[in-house]
């Protein structure tokens, strides 16, 4: 992440923590608490993410609405979607969480797109602490309180709380991400043995009221729970 110029008599940028050279993080998504976005008929699915430059498909984590009020489910079967993995260098302060909701417009063949619905913040040095543990301590567990945020884009907001209130809360797992295609093996085999696959099946058996016994992928199902909670709320 960029930081800015040393304030001063300092001369340079300021010194950067030793985690922030690490190539890549990995996020799981344990439990979820967003009534407000539940609640609004216009969502499709909620991506979460680190705060980056631009949200990217491979570094959010898709969830879709349950049957039970505020549930929400894994989008995916298996493996796919239970870690969503990043580049450090692709982050940017301050360190938070961003919930994005998709949404479609009410045209024929329009584009599905991301709106910022929520943020939450942590300080830095969670962060840090997250990328700089020891592998076989596993990942680090950090609860986020999601503020409901001004859209990126030219949308209204999603929610008809003000911005800055308190939309709800995301827990999530963070941790280094030990890739082959990055880092020396002789890092890798200190301490990281099979971890990334032990998160991985962590994540897909599901923690909180994210689980895979509620995860939905028929088409038809998905329209047709998304009809009948958004028709119940209105």
């Amino acid at each position: 992440p960029r930081a800015a110029f040393s304030r001063g008599g300092r001369s340079g940028l300021r010194v950067l923590e030793p985690s922030f050279f690490w190539p890549e993080w990995e996020l799981s998504v344990v439990s979820v608490s967003l009534p407000s976005l539940w609640f609004e008929r216009r969502v499709e699915a909620l991506a979460i993410s680190l705060g980056l430059v631009t949200c990217r498909e491979e570094s959010a984590v898709y969830i879709l609405r349950r049957e039970d009020e505020d549930g929400w489910a894994l989008d995916g079967q298996g493996d796919d979607n239970t870690i969503a993995v990043g580049r450090v260098g692709s982050l940017r302060g301050p360190f938070r969480l961003q919930v994005f909701a998709r949404s479609t417009g009410n045209l024929e063949l329009a584009t599905p797109v991301l709106i910022l619905a929520g943020e939450g913040f942590l300080p830095t040095a969670d962060l840090a602490k997250a990328l700089t543990r020891p592998f076989r301590q596993g990942a680090l567990t950090l609860e986020f309180e999601v503020l409901a945020a001004k859209p990126d884009l030219e949308e209204e907001p999603l929610t008809k709380l003000p911005l800055g209130e308190k939309i709800g809360q995301v827990v999530v797992k963070v941790a280094p991400a030990a890739s082959a295609k990055v880092m020396p093996s002789r890092y890798l085999k200190q301490d990281w043995e099979g971890g990334d696959q032990e998160q991985r099946n962590d994540a897909a058996q599901g923690f909180g009221n994210i689980g895979p016994e509620a995860i939905v992928k028929d088409e038809e199902q998905v329209a047709a729970l998304r009809s009948n909670k958004s028709l119940a709320v209105s």
